[in-house]
């Protein structure tokens, strides 16, 4: 496995925060078979034959609960007791989702908007932003309350707003609905309200500067 790029919070795997020009061996994972490789805006993750999950980047969506970024792909606790199948990282995103072989959801990252599928409470941590985030893997329980017989067959995360399809070819989404994007037919109209807000603020600042 090799990476390259912009290395800021340890993203690149090679255990430090350097910038890479060239494709360069991440030797901790010299020893494992790496199926799929998802690049979020600030971590990775990587899913190994053995359905087990190695991810680095910065803490608060690496899914370790470290108070510091982490260099080197290292498992992830939370999930070593299950195999995953399946990862899915939003693109340029900065939260993860994961399906096991057990039809179980675990996800962790950013949670400002319900993108994780997890009601935020004042339990849920804070980044120095003021987002919601989960610092570690949750199983997310309770999707399919009124048919336990669904089964999952892929996972999609986008940048704000998730989603997964069933057997039976049923979405569920969860997240950003502020143009529609969940497909719901309506939208969160506090944005709606807010962006009509700002933009009748910049008019009416536009109008005075000009007069």
């Amino acid at each position: 496995m090799y990476s390259w790029g912009a290395g800021d919070n340890g993203r690149l795997g090679l255990g430090d925060t350097k910038d890479q020009l060239v494709p360069t061996l991440i030797t901790s994972l010299i020893d494992e078979k790496i199926v799929t490789v998802h690049a979020g805006s600030v971590h990775t993750a990587f899913l190994a034959t053995r359905g087990q999950v190695f991810t680095c980047g910065k803490s608060e969506y690496a899914g370790h609960g470290t108070s510091y970024d982490v260099l080197t792909p290292l498992i992830v606790e939370t999930l070593k007791d299950v195999e995953v199948t399946q990862i899915t990282v939003g693109p340029g995103g900065y939260h993860t989702i994961v399906l096991t072989n057990k039809n179980e959801i675990y996800s962790w990252g950013h949670n400002r908007v319900g993108q994780l599928g997890y009601v935020n409470n004042p339990t849920v941590p804070r980044n120095v932003e003021g987002a919601f985030y989960l610092p570690k893997p949750v199983q997310i329980k309770g999707i399919f309350a009124e048919d336990a017989s669904k089964v999952i067959t892929q996972l999609v995360a986008g940048w704000g707003h998730s989603g997964l399809l069933t057997s039976d070819g049923t979405p569920y989404l969860c997240g950003r609905n502020i143009v529609g994007q969940l497909g719901l037919g309506i939208v969160c109209l506090f944005f709606v309200f807010f962006y009509c807000f700002l933009l009748l603020f910049f008019v009416v600042l536009i109008i005075n500067i000009s007069t």
